[in-house]
């Protein structure tokens, strides 16, 4: 005799948009940090295209990043970890400001 399995209704991807699906790793931070950077030359190039959706996306992605970034940060109690985020956080904002200025 063959067991069905069931299947758990997931909650609405907007309900669930507030905290990350998964915890973020400091890896995970660095790589979407870099990609963040390096994005932004291509983003350069979408708006001499006019381009605004991929405008949109990667300013989406940048608000996201501080989201997790603000979320982890409260997770984790050791001051040096506290730290690292905060500095990213910083590096990040200043990203979010030239963006917002410029393109």
């Amino acid at each position: 005799m063959k067991h069905r399995q069931t299947h758990k209704r997931r909650a609405s991807r907007a309900a669930t948009r507030r905290l990350p699906r998964l915890i973020a790793t400091f890896h995970g931070l660095q790589g979407w940090y870099q990609y963040l950077f390096e994005k932004l030359g291509w983003i350069v190039e979408a708006k001499a295209m006019g381009n605004t959706g991929k405008i949109a996306e990667y300013k989406r992605s940048i608000r996201r990043f501080l989201e997790v970034v603000k979320h982890v940060h409260n997770e984790y109690e050791g001051h040096n970890n506290k730290h690292d985020l905060n500095v990213l956080r910083m590096k990040v904002e200043v990203l979010q400001d030239y963006v917002n200025k410029h393109i």
